[in-house]
């Protein structure tokens, strides 16, 4: 709850379509039951960040993850300027999501065990 009362009164609360692209239903409900907030200006709170920091976080946090800023696109924000080096960033295509599908399985201690075993 804390958290959450702390990113609502940095960012306001969410509406609509913002609202709507929390993907836990418990949780959309449980922050349109919260009073509405109108967010805190990022100047005010971030008042010792540079412009272009304040900037920059501006542009990551953000309710709606699609209207985030890219990691290409931050990477070559003005504040990371000086770390901005095209030379030394690959780029690659978006790992496939199933090939993570092992660490959603439940799989026993012993069981675990044996695959390690076997990978060894």
């Amino acid at each position: 709850q804390h958290q959450l009362d702390l990113i609502i009164g940095l960012l306001g609360s969410p509406e609509g379509e913002e609202l709507m692209k929390i993907p836990n239903q418990k949780c959309r409900k449980f922050i349109k039951s919260l009073p509405s907030t109108p967010g805190s200006p990022f100047p005010e709170v971030f008042g010792d960040m540079s412009p272009d920091a304040q900037d920059l976080l501006a542009l990551t946090l953000r309710w709606d993850p699609e209207s985030r800023i890219s990691v290409y696109e931050a990477i070559q924000h003005a504040y990371l300027e000086k770390l901005h080096c095209p030379e030394d960033e690959p780029m690659r295509e978006p790992l496939d999501t199933s090939d993570f599908e092992f660490e959603r399985r439940k799989i026993t201690a012993a069981a675990l065990r044996e695959e390690i075993f076997r990978e060894a």
